[in-house]
């Protein structure tokens, strides 16, 4: 809980890329995974809100610290022009 309070007086929203929901709606992320021997320091760890923990554990999104700064990789794929559904438009 001590580090939660802390956490949460770091970062007022979820830290996932254009992300505004509020740290209180978020939980903790190993940057370096904790099952991978990732320390739970605040060094290590972001708020993220459902959506941005589901892209990182399950959609294959990546969190990269350098230095000060956290980077969100997505995965590398491509999606077929064909798999679009009718009337639907792409969004850059």
């Amino acid at each position: 809980p001590a580090q939660w309070r802390a956490l949460k007086a770091r970062h007022r929203t979820c830290s996932g890329p254009g992300c505004d929901r509020p740290v209180n709606w978020t939980s903790p992320h190993h940057i370096e995974f904790w099952s991978h021997g990732g320390p739970s320091d605040l060094t290590n760890l972001l708020p993220l809100c459902y959506y941005h923990h589901r892209l990182v554990h399950e959609g294959g999104w990546q969190v990269v610290k350098t230095g000060e700064r956290v980077k969100f990789i997505p995965p590398d794929r491509v999606i077929a022009r064909r798999n679009r559904g009718p009337g639907m438009r792409w969004a850059a």
